[in-house]
């Protein structure tokens, strides 16, 4: 599924400050991992529990 190659956002910048906690799929490890989105840029590799990212990728 191409959207699990995505990284979890789309910028380098890191100006947004929320903590929510997340779930991405990592391409490099072949497997769902804790990630915290800070509320911008999100791409569609970026869950709201494991279980969605293990259904998804």
């Amino acid at each position: 599924n191409e959207l699990c190659n995505l990284p979890p956002i789309d910028s380098d910048r890191s100006e947004c400050e929320a903590y929510i906690p997340s779930w991405t799929f990592q391409p490099n490890s072949g497997r769902c991992e804790n990630y915290v989105y800070g509320g911008c840029f999100k791409t569609k590799n970026l869950f709201e529990t494991e279980e969605e990212c293990q259904a998804a990728c």
